[in-house]
């Protein structure tokens, strides 16, 4: 019997019977679905600073969107998918901003007193 592994509880919390789990139904992914599912497999890991500049991007992006059809338009989620991906592979590939420090300022001097002036 097929059994399935819980990473988290560290033991097997289902069993399948062999003839459930050979006749069950596999839903077919389309090409789109495919492709999706393909890219984030195959892909890197992100950081979180990369993360939050494809937010950024994705953002801007949507933005420009809204202003060209309005709130009320609708969008495949498969094309909304695939254009936060490719902000992903952008912010990935934007080197990452290094502060630098700014210099010290210079300590002012007191003014010499002086000498033989009124006060």
């Amino acid at each position: 019997m097929p059994r399935t592994y819980c990473i988290d509880c560290k033991t097997y919390i289902d069993e399948v019977a062999q003839e459930i789990h050979r006749n069950e139904v596999k839903v077919p992914l389309s090409a789109e679905e495919e492709e999706i599912a393909s890219r984030v497999h195959c892909s890197s890991t992100i950081s979180i600073s990369q993360t939050m500049k494809a937010i950024e991007l994705f953002a801007q992006e949507v933005r420009k969107m809204k202003v060209a059809a309005g709130d009320e338009a609708e969008y495949n989620m498969i094309d909304i998918s695939n254009m936060f991906l490719d902000q992903c592979d952008r912010a990935k590939t934007i080197p990452p901003v290094i502060p630098v420090a700014a210099p010290k300022a210079a300590t002012p001097k007191a003014a010499a007193p002086v000498y033989g002036a009124p006060e």
